[in-house]
């Protein structure tokens, strides 16, 4: 019911589907940062393009969500 809060508009190929996936996550900053390792070398690809970009929609509104997500990201991932 949160849509301002939660919500983020974004393409299906690309941030999306890897944010979704835990390959990228938002830092407290909105910086793009790598997530859980990437299985093939495409994958990673895609994940290097968007490290260290910010993320439009990380803002005072959504950091918290943004912040649930780099937490469950960060405690599955294997390095």
């Amino acid at each position: 019911m949160d849509f301002a809060g939660a919500a983020m508009l974004v393409c299906a190929l690309g941030w999306n589907a890897l944010f979704k996936w835990g390959y990228i996550f938002a830092n407290l900053t909105g910086r793009v940062r790598c997530g859980r390792p990437a299985e093939t070398a495409d994958l990673q690809g895609g994940v290097d393009l968007l490290i260290g970009k910010a993320c439009a929609a990380h803002n005072a509104v959504t950091k918290g969500n943004f912040e649930v997500h780099r937490t469950l990201v960060e405690g599955h991932r294997n390095d």
